[in-house]
């Protein structure tokens, strides 16, 4: 008998409601479990809910109520392992230094296709066992 496995659970995180309603189908027509943020604290609070049971966050930087990184310390000084996927639309080099230097297992930066995000979004999951 094999072991069925529950799907692997991803947070989106962009205020903008179309891409959020995009990205939902994408992941969901690649198996995840969807969840859906529309600001940074709505973040915090599924990151919260989920208790470590997130294998990925992709979570925009730039938000009117609090910006992503600020959502990827917070988060991540509860969960530490938290795999998180920055996407930014405004990437100058010295930006995508900093991004690299905070510990987000990539950067995909805006405007990008579905085979680009979905490509993104594989390659940061983790490994499976």
């Amino acid at each position: 008998m094999t072991e069925s496995r529950s799907p692997e659970s991803i947070l989106v995180v962009d205020d903008d409601p179309l891409l959020l309603r995009m990205t939902q189908i994408v992941l969901d027509g690649l198996g995840y479990r969807v969840l859906l943020a529309s600001s940074g604290r709505q973040a915090l609070e599924l990151i919260a809910a989920e208790d470590g049971k997130l294998e990925l966050v992709v979570l925009d930087l730039r938000m009117p109520d609090m910006d992503g990184m600020t959502v990827l310390r917070e988060a991540r000084g509860r969960f530490p392992r938290l795999r998180v996927l920055l996407v930014t639309g405004f990437a100058t080099d010295n930006v995508l230094q900093a991004l690299a230097e905070s510990g987000a297992v990539g950067v995909l930066e805006k405007p990008y296709d579905v085979d680009t995000f979905a490509a993104a979004v594989q390659k940061a999951m983790p490994a499976r066992g």
